[in-house]
């Protein structure tokens, strides 16, 4: 695992990356420390209830049917 290894690593793949790890750590300090959990809740929560709900409003369906149908048909595509 050299440099070229990093380097064919896409900056794409590389944020997704980085944001899963993030998430993990948080999710992971949230279950030790209830405080951190309580901020959460307080603080980040609202604000992003709000931003995804004012997206999915956008649209005249339920996004999560779309994506069930879509994770659906790539596993049915994958098969074949």
């Amino acid at each position: 695992m050299g440099a070229s290894y990093f380097q064919k690593i896409s900056k794409k793949r590389l944020v997704l990356l980085s944001i899963t790890t993030i998430s993990i750590v948080f999710v992971l300090l949230c279950r030790w420390n209830t405080e951190i959990a309580e901020w959460y809740m307080q603080a980040i929560y609202p604000i992003l209830a709000v931003a995804l709900s004012y997206f999915s409003n956008i649209f005249p369906f339920s996004l999560f049917d779309i994506l069930t149908i879509a994770v659906i048909g790539i596993f049915i595509f994958s098969v074949v």
